[in-house]
């Protein structure tokens, strides 16, 4: 079982269907108004949706959707420990027929109904440059809470699911996946890393570590080579980007700040480095001092008075 969040901001209208279609999906919770959907969209998952946002509590809102979440993993997620004692006494040929923590082998191997979130995001860096996991741009929680929406519905249904049936099997069943609002990288989320979101590289068919929104890319090429085929830059061969021309350039801008943070970081970490050196040569100055002192004094400091300020 997948979960997906999703900000539809900036999707083209024509890649949502290869879209959904080859990512299973088959229930949809929106924290989005239906009237601020893309009308395509709409029309796609209207008969899997099963909330849109409406001015409601936003608390119990996000909670409806740990709920409802919750109950879908009981439904649809086939546990192996129903079947087996554990996933090590499954023979291998079986494992297939299982869900894990791996998006990609849950989408190629099963038929499930995986979940749509959709949410407006938004994509920052941190202090050295580097590119954090999207949060959500609306705040549906407590300000004091320090998780974003994603982290607080992922977190919340599987210790749900954990104190209700004692095991942990739902989480090792499922992958929860953070798509950026530009499409340009995915996270998937480990609760057993304290509720880590990490840039999600998955293992294809041909031995490859692969970013995984790179292999989404290739599959709505499949699906939908006319709106979507592959251009040659340089000799290269790229997939059609499924966002829009105009977020590319907010990306861009992005990016730009980004290297200018990480540009500075590494400044910083220069100057400390130097500070450091100096510091080491003023600490050694100042030990030699010392043994001057107590050499010339004596242990019992007798002779001192000639050192200046003594006495």
């Amino acid at each position: 079982m997948n979960v997906y969040y999703i900000d539809p901001t900036n999707i083209k209208s024509e890649a949502w269907n290869p879209l959904l279609t080859y990512l299973k999906v088959n229930g949809v919770y929106s924290f989005i108004p239906e009237n601020e959907l893309p009308e395509i969209l709409v029309s796609i998952i209207k008969p899997h949706i099963k909330a849109a946002y409406s001015h409601s509590d936003k608390k119990r809102y996000a909670d409806n959707c740990v709920f409802w979440l919750r109950a879908h993993f009981e439904k649809h997620i086939h546990l192996i420990t129903d079947d087996y004692v554990d996933r090590k006494s499954v023979p291998e040929e079986e494992l297939k027929n299982y869900g894990s923590r791996s998006a990609y082998k849950n989408i190629n191997n099963l038929n499930v109904n995986n979940c749509l979130i959709l949410l407006k995001l938004k994509t920052t860096f941190n202090n050295t440059g580097g590119l954090v996991p999207p949060k959500c741009e609306v705040d549906y929680l407590d300000p004091n809470y320090d998780q974003s929406l994603p982290t607080y519905i992922s977190n919340y249904c599987l210790n749900i699911l954990h104190k209700k049936y004692k095991h942990n099997q739902y989480q090792k069943q499922s992958a929860f996946l953070i798509f950026d609002e530009f499409f340009f990288r995915s996270y998937l989320f480990d609760q057993r890393l304290h509720n880590k979101w990490s840039e999600y590289y998955c293992k294809t068919e041909d031995g490859i570590s692969r970013k995984f929104v790179n292999v989404v890319y290739q599959m709505i090429h499949e699906l939908s080579p006319v709106d979507f085929p592959k251009k040659e830059i340089n000799g290269k061969q790229f997939f059609t980007l499924i966002r829009k021309d105009e977020s590319t350039q907010s990306l861009q801008e992005l990016l730009k700040e980004a290297s200018r943070a990480e540009i500075e970081y590494e400044k910083e970490i220069e100057k400390e480095e130097k500070m450091e050196s100096s510091g080491y040569e003023f600490d050694k100055e100042v030990k030699q001092m010392n043994e001057d002192f107590w050499r010339e004094c004596g242990e019992s400091g007798s002779n001192c008075e000639s050192w200046p300020g003594w006495g």
